[in-house]
């Protein structure tokens, strides 16, 4: 798996820089025949901050069932272009940010989702086998 990442910035006619990153992750066919298999493209990775905060709101919103509200907070959220997921990832995305910070946060937030889903990819391909890990003695600071 290989994550590229690309900066960029623009000015608008009011002086104002607009940020925008656009990334894309790369898997090697067994990668892409494990999210194939395993149906699991559609899993959110990555929520900005506005959409987290706009789904909280919804999902907590008096009048509407559980399942109601979750689905409607998810919907309003990417609708708005505030949920990433996992196909988002591996078919490219460009996320538009107010100011470097964001910008940052969202990188980081992106290695992280490409970190949990080498993860994911790792598990798949060793399902029906069977996983030695040595355990290091614990050891009291005494």
């Amino acid at each position: 798996m290989q994550l590229r990442l690309k900066r960029d910035q623009k000015a608008g006619m009011t002086g104002n820089v607009t940020f925008k990153l656009y990334f894309i992750v790369d898997l090697d066919p067994e990668e892409a025949a494990a999210l194939q298999k395993y149906k699991f493209g559609k899993d959110i990775v990555y929520e900005t901050p506005t959409g987290a905060a706009a789904s909280a709101g919804l999902r907590g919103a008096e009048g509407v069932g559980n399942i109601g509200r979750g689905l409607v907070a998810t919907l309003a959220a990417k609708a708005l272009n505030q949920i990433l997921t996992v196909n988002d990832m591996v078919n490219g995305k460009e996320i538009a940010c107010k100011d470097i910070g964001e910008m940052i946060a969202a990188e980081e937030q992106i290695k992280e989702a490409c970190n949990g889903l080498s993860r994911i990819l790792y598990a798949c391909r060793h399902f029906e086998g069977e996983e030695i890990i040595d355990v290091v003695p614990f050891q009291s600071e005494a």
